[in-house]
Order: structure tokens, then C-alpha cells, then sequence
């Protein structure tokens, strides 16, 4: 979910997404019983992540478990990547979500300086 912060949708002009003037499949295959199968969802949910700072995910693509993403953006030549902490589902905590975003950030900036 990190990299979705940085896309662009495509229309696939194969059906209505809910979303106007957005093309393809209102649902998506679900992985887990979390995953957002809501196509208008997803495309919301790179601009809650921008918002936000990091991406999340809470057992919507492995049952069990939560990650935290930020991506590596450099100022010249855009998405170099994401990095990701990845823990079981059971052991997050919305405090510990935090924590790892504030370090994927920090991160991020660091090797974003040194890519520069």
C-alpha cells in the first residue's frame, strides 16, 4: 500500500467502479476476509495514506497480520520504493502503528539523503 500512494489509477474501461469517471470492476477479489474488495475504496485509500503519512494494513492481504509502509520518495526522480514493518495482527496496537510509521519515516528521509 506504501507504492499506492504514488499511482495513478488507469481506467480498464471493463465496467463501472462507483467512482465517477472511473472504469473497471465495482469489487475486487477478496485475499483475506479484511481485504477492501470496494474498487471506490481503494482508490480512496492512497489520498487516506497521503494524508495520514504511512500506509496500513491490518490483516487485509496475509490473516494475521498488520503492516505499516512509508514509501522512499526522491525529490528528483519520484518513487525509489517503499519499506515496510511488518507485525502479527495481535500484537498492534494503534500506539505501536505510530511508533513505526515515525520510525519508517525517519528512515525514509535518511535514505532519501543519501540517494541524493
Amino acid at each position: 500500500m506504501a507504492l499506492l500512494t504514488s499511482l495513478r489509477v488507469r481506467d480498464s474501461g471493463s465496467g463501472d467502479t462507483g467512482v465517477p469517471g472511473r472504469a473497471g470492476p465495482v469489487r475486487e477479489p477478496a485475499v483475506t476476509g479484511q481485504t477492501m474488495t470496494r474498487r471506490c475504496d481503494l482508490l480512496a485509500e492512497p489520498d487516506r495514506a497521503r494524508a495520514r503519512g504511512y500506509a496500513r494494513n491490518s490483516g487485509e492481504s496475509e490473516e494475521g497480520v498488520s503492516s505499516t509502509g512509508v514509501a522512499i520518495v526522491h525529490p528528483l526522480h519520484g518513487v525509489l520504493g517503499a519499506i515496510t514493518i511488518a507485525v502479527p495482527l495481535s500484537r498492534m496496537t494503534q500506539q505501536k502503528e505510530e511508533r513505526h510509521a515515525a520510525l519508517l519515516a525517519e528512515a525514509s528521509r535518511g535514505l532519501t539523503a543519501q540517494l541524493a
